[in-house]
């Protein structure tokens, strides 16, 4: 059906209930600290690292103060002991980032 007055509202992510659910919260922070190890290049990562974790501490601060803080430091203390683990079961994880900054193009690593 098509209707020609339609008015549609976009109003969040409205099929896990909301951005701050338990759900959301859990699962989210852990992904931006995955993505961060994982796709940082070596130098970039510890110079950034001192805002990544401001970042981590200013979330942890925000979601205690709206009442959200059992599930945002459950996930990121879910996060810290997954890191060992997969670090002690293989520390390929943790070999992705290249120093110096690099690109690779077909087979050859070229520094940047």
């Amino acid at each position: 059906m098509y209707v020609d007055d339609a008015i549609v509202r976009l109003v969040g992510p409205a099929s896990t209930g909301g951005q701050h659910i338990d759900f959301c919260v859990y699962h989210g922070h852990p992904n931006l600290v995955w993505a961060y190890v994982k796709n940082m290049p070596g130098i970039l990562m510890w110079l950034l690292l001192p805002l990544h974790l401001l970042l981590n501490i200013v979330s942890i601060v925000y979601f205690s103060v709206i009442g959200r803080s059992q599930v945002i430091l459950r996930a990121k203390i879910d996060t810290i002991l997954k890191a060992f683990h997969k670090y002690g079961e293989n520390d390929k994880l943790f070999k992705i980032n290249v120093w110096p900054p690099a690109i690779k193009i077909g087979r050859y690593w070229i520094s940047i």
